[in-house]
């Protein structure tokens, strides 16, 4: 059964989001946004999203190597982070009304 997803209204859940809708995420997905790998960590650390990491290369326009993680919703997680979307949706929304 597919679920259908509010749309994100707060960076964090917008990084959950794309967890959620692709699968994996990384800096290559949200380069303009400063703070993703704090918004990644505090998935992880407080929310207990587990993650599973893979290392990953690329070249620059420049034709040079950089390295970068993808962080990838193993799908036995998939379900809580589905569920703590929700909730800190609705907690965005409770914040908006008062």
């Amino acid at each position: 059964m597919k679920t259908i997803l509010p749309q994100p209204t707060t960076n964090t859940q917008e990084v959950l989001y794309t967890l959620i809708t692709q699968g994996n995420v990384s800096f290559i997905d949200f380069s303009h946004l400063q703070g993703f790998r704090t918004r990644v960590s505090n998935l992880k650390s407080l929310y207990g999203l587990k993650l599973n990491i893979e290392n990953k290369e690329a070249r620059n326009k420049f034709d040079r190597v950089y390295k970068y993680h993808l962080h990838i919703l193993p799908l036995e997680e998939r379900q809580k982070a589905i569920d703590l979307y929700f909730e800190l949706y609705s907690n965005s929304c409770k914040k908006k009304s008062v």
